[in-house]
């Protein structure tokens, strides 16, 4: 039997509850969401952890279209949403416009009004919340990592890129 996979990053956004820093995700082999924990505040150096710098995110949600592929593949901020139809980061949303969703996202003054818009409330309008848009025991969201976050203001910059995790 495989083990189960473990995560970490600087900030976890759960959209279950506060972000959790520096939290650990365990996820089952089907890619299933086991537990969600604080490891205290301390980025967890434990042997089988895999760390990803910045912030993890559920992936996105599209109500009208089901889900959609995309990539994580960057040359600029604008360029890595916009491409990422071409590589596997699952995005979801209310507005399945990539290029839409990526601006509303790195430029918001409300990053995690957007970022509820775009995962939990379209899993919600489409009634998909009991597997899709947050990030929590028995759930299935796919998890992507923000680089490049500005912690203390919580908004993405111009060096911001996205990475499918699962």
């Amino acid at each position: 039997m495989k083990a189960n996979r473990k995560i970490t990053s600087n900030l976890i956004f759960t959209l279950d509850g506060n972000p959790v820093k520096n939290g650990i995700i365990e996820i089952d082999s089907s890619g299933v969401i086991v537990s969600v924990s604080d490891s205290n505040r301390q980025i967890p150096h434990i042997a089988g952890i895999e760390y990803f710098p910045g912030v993890i995110v559920p992936a996105f949600v599209c109500e009208g279209e089901g889900l959609i592929e995309l990539s994580a593949t960057y040359v600029s901020v604008y360029n890595t949403y916009r491409k990422a139809w071409q590589k596997g980061v699952q995005v979801y949303s209310t507005n399945c416009n990539p290029d839409t969703i990526w601006n509303l996202l790195k430029t918001a003054m409300h990053f995690e009004e957007q970022l509820i818009k775009n995962t939990f409330s379209a899993a919600k309008n489409i009634n998909l919340s009991n597997k899709y848009g947050s990030i929590k025991a028995g759930k299935i969201p796919g998890l992507v990592n923000l680089t490049g976050f500005d912690f203390q203001n919580r908004v993405l910059t111009e060096k911001s890129t996205l990475n499918r995790i699962i």
